[in-house]
């Protein structure tokens, strides 16, 4: 039996798809969500220390696969640890040559960054904490609404979009952002502690798997960081 072009089509995309789904370099969460799909979001989300940690290595790990631009959004409290994403870019045999990164320090700033970022020709945009600047009253959530506008005009123009998310200040649960943001992600993956030695991931949100959750390392987050703590930052990458 010949198939319909509607089926030849639906193999292709599915197909490309494939293609375009890459795993972030973290074990359990790569066992949990499979890979991260190109052209849609995804949102890592949970203990601030855990989030930190495992951004270094979804940085280094993006990188080496299409290429990656990374945007801090941050109070003036926040150090981001760069040394860490050279190291594990080291580790993975990748150059850091290329790795752009920004900056933003309220919500319009953050704005802009994304939508400077969808001209970049790297295939990934990373983006950090991104509702640091959330409003204090969930009446003004509103004033979010361009930055997750903006995170889904990126992910319209095929870049693979990984975001590493707070929890809500309003829940235990959900991670930063609103129903609107969280409604425009694809996987959610949350991380919490679970002891001295190992934390746990929970897939909430996925578009083929069911929920789940597995245990993994804290070595699989720290121990790179813990090898750089105290150095000082790589100027020129500011």
């Amino acid at each position: 039996m010949v198939p319909s072009a509607e089926a030849t089509y639906v193999e292709i995309r599915q197909q490309l798809a494939k293609q375009s789904c890459i795993k972030i370099g973290i074990p359990t969460i790569d066992h949990l969500a499979g890979c991260l799909p190109g052209g849609a979001i995804s949102e890592i989300y949970g203990d601030f220390d855990l989030i930190l940690h495992a951004s270094y290595i979804a940085v280094a790990s993006l990188h080496c696969r299409g290429g990656a631009a990374l945007g801090i959004v941050q109070d003036n409290q926040m150090t981001y640890d760069l040394y860490a994403v050279r190291t594990f870019l080291r580790i993975m045999g990748c150059s850091e040559d290329g790795l752009l990164i920004s900056r933003a320090f309220k919500i319009e700033d953050a704005v802009e960054m994304i939508k400077e970022a969808i001209s970049i020709p790297a295939e990934n945009l990373v983006i950090f904490d991104p509702y640091v600047h959330s409003p204090l009253q969930p009446k003004e959530y509103w004033r979010l609404t361009p930055l997750t506008a903006a995170l889904r005009k990126a992910m319209v123009s095929g870049k693979r979009i990984v975001l590493l998310n707070r929890v809500t200040k309003f829940g235990r649960f959900l991670p930063e952002g609103g129903k609107m943001h969280h409604h425009a992600i694809s996987v959610i993956i949350k991380l919490e502690r679970n002891g001295k030695k190992s934390y746990r991931a929970f897939l909430v949100k996925h578009p083929s798997k069911p929920e789940a959750s597995a245990s993994g390392s804290i070595r699989e987050l720290y121990e790179v960081s813990r090898e750089w703590g105290g150095q000082y930052l790589l100027l020129e990458w500011l």
